[in-house]
C-alpha cells in the first residue's frame, strides 16, 4: 500500500525463476545476456481505486499500465490492467514495473503478477532496436509498438495504427498501415492491450488477411452513464504463411482508443516452419512436430459453472502438437520444459468472475474480472494474464472456476493459449 513515486512493485511470490534473473527483493529483472526478451504483467487495482503504473528499463519510461477501479459516481470495483512487451536488452539492463503517482496501491493475493523470458540471445547494441527504425538481415522477428496519441472516430474495419515503434527487429511491422506481415511461414505469437477512452466502450477485432479471428472488448461506460477508462488485453498464437497480414481493426463506426502509450501491439516469431497454415486452423490436432502451440476461444457463453470446473475453450484456432483438449478444457504437456500460457476472460454484463490457473488441479494464481458496477448494474469486464511455468511431461494446465454459479462471455471474447518455449528433460519441480 501507499507506494512512492518511482517505487518498483516487488512481486514476492516466486513461481518460476529459471536463470535467477528476477530479484523479488528489488522488484526487477536483470538481463543475464543481450537479446530479445518478452515481458508480461497483470495488475489488479484495489476496490474503488485507480492504479497508474509504468514499465521501465534502467529507470527510463517505456509504456504505461492503467487499471480504473473508481466507479462513475464514486465507489467502484477492482479492475485489471494487463500488458505484454517485446524488448531488445543489453546484458545487465533492468526491467521493472514501477509506480507513477504518490500513494498508489495494488491488490495482491496472487491477482497481480509479472513474468518474462528470453526469446533469443543476440549480441547487439539495443539502442539501434528501440528508436523507431527497421532492421533486416536477422532470423529474429519481433516487434512492439504503442499509440502515441488518442485515435478518434475510426471507421468500420479500419486498422489501429500503433505508431510509436519501440522494437521492430526484422522490419515486419508497418506503423503506417497498422499491420504485421509475416516474413516467413511459422508459428507466431501476438499480444495487444487496448485502453478505451473514459466513458466509452471499445469493440475491436484481430484479423488475418482481412478475416476475423477473435474479439477484444473494453467496457468504459459506467452502469448509469459516466464511466472510467477500461482495458482489454489478449494474446494469440497463430500459424501464418509467408505474407499473411495481422492487424487489430475497429468493429463499430466512430470508435476511439486512448493513446499516450497506454494501448499497444506486439508479437514475435516463435518457430519458422514451412507448412500450409490452413491445416492448423480448422480445429483438428496435429502431431509429429517439435512445435507445441495452441489457441482456443469460447464459442458461446458458459453459465452456472461448478466449483473447480474447467473452462472448456471449444473453438480451436491453433493446436500444433495436439496438446490442448477442448473436451476436457486442459493442456497436457507432451514433454518436460518451460511453457508460456496466456488467457483472456470476459465477464458477463453486471457479473464478477473469479477464476484460477491450476496445474494438476493445484492452485497457481487468480484471475478476476469485475463486471458489477459501483451501485449495481455494470458492464462486461476483462481479466487477462500470462504465466511462465516449468512443467514435467504429463502435467495438466487449465483455467477453472473458483465460486459456484460463475459464468463467462463467449463469442470469441474469452480465450486461452500457450506454447512450449524450451524443452528441458529433467525434473523441473525444483525450479517451478
Amino acid at each position: 500500500m501507499n507506494l512512492g513515486v518511482g517505487q518498483n512493485v516487488k512481486f514476492d511470490r516466486i513461481i518460476t525463476n529459471v536463470g535467477s534473473a528476477y530479484n523479488e527483493h528489488v522488484g526487477a529483472f536483470a538481463a543475464p545476456v543481450s537479446g530479445v526478451y518478452v515481458f508480461m504483467s497483470t495488475l489488479l487495482s484495489n476496490q474503488g481505486h485507480n492504479a497508474h503504473f509504468q514499465l521501465v528499463r534502467n529507470g527510463n519510461f517505456i509504456c504505461n499500465m492503467y487499471a480504473g477501479g473508481v466507479g462513475a459516481y464514486g465507489g467502484g470495483n477492482y479492475d485489471t490492467s494487463a500488458g505484454s512487451f517485446v524488448l531488445y536488452l543489453n546484458k545487465g539492463d533492468a526491467i521493472a514495473i514501477h509506480n507513477q503517482d504518490p500513494g498508489e496501491n495494488l491488490y495482491g493475493y496472487d491477482q497481480s503478477y509479472f513474468s518474462g523470458f528470453l526469446l533469443k540471445e543476440w549480441e547487439r547494441d539495443s539502442k539501434i532496436y528501440t528508436v523507431g527504425t527497421r532492421h533486416t538481415g536477422t532470423d529474429v522477428v519481433a516487434f512492439f509498438a504503442t499509440l502515441s496519441n488518442n485515435v478518434m472516430n475510426l471507421g468500420v474495419g479500419q486498422n489501429v495504427k500503433f505508431d510509436r515503434i519501440i522494437t521492430n527487429v526484422g522490419s515486419a511491422y508497418n506503423e503506417h498501415v497498422g499491420a504485421f506481415a509475416a516474413p516467413v511461414s511459422g508459428v507466431y505469437v501476438f499480444m495487444s492491450t487496448l485502453l478505451s477512452n473514459q466513458g466509452h466502450n471499445a469493440h475491436f477485432q484481430l484479423f488475418r488477411n482481412g478475416n476475423f479471428i477473435c474479439n477484444m472488448y473494453a467496457g468504459g461506460v459506467g452502469a448509469y452513464g459516466g464511466g472510467n477508462y477500461d482495458t482489454s488485453a489478449g494474446s494469440f498464437v497463430l500459424y501464418l504463411n509467408k505474407g499473411d497480414a495481422i492487424a487489430i481493426h475497429n468493429r463499430d463506426p466512430g470508435e476511439n482508443l486512448y493513446g499516450y502509450d497506454q494501448s499497444y501491439f506486439s508479437g514475435f516469431l516463435l518457430k519458422e516452419w514451412e507448412q500450409d497454415s490452413k491445416i492448423y486452423t480448422v480445429g483438428t490436432r496435429h502431431t509429429g512436430t517439435d512445435v507445441v502451440a495452441f489457441f482456443a476461444t469460447l464459442g458461446n457463453n458458459v453459465m452456472n459453472l461448478g466449483v473447480g470446473q474447467n473452462v472448456k475453450f471449444d473453438q480451436i484456432i491453433t493446436n500444433v502438437g495436439s496438446a490442448y483438449n477442448e473436451h476436457v478444457g486442459a493442456f497436457a504437456a507432451p514433454v518436460s520444459g518451460v511453457y508460456v500460457f496466456m488467457s483472456t476472460l470476459l465477464s458477463n454484463q453486471g457479473h464478477n468472475a473469479h477464476f484460477q490457473l491450476v496445474r494438476n488441479g493445484n492452485f497457481i494464481c487468480n484471475m478476476y474480472a469485475g463486471g458489477v458496477g459501483a451501485y449495481g448494474g455494470g458492464n462486461y469486464d476483462t481479466s487477462a494474464g500470462s504465466f511462465v511455468l516449468c512443467l514435467n511431461k504429463g502435467d495438466a494446465i487449465s483455467i477453472h472456476n473458483r465460486d459456484p454459479g460463475e459464468n463467462l462471455y463467449g463469442y470469441y471474447q474469452s480465450y486461452f493459449s500457450g506454447f512450449l518455449l524450451k524443452e528441458w528433460e529433467q525434473d523441473l519441480s525444483i525450479v517451478g
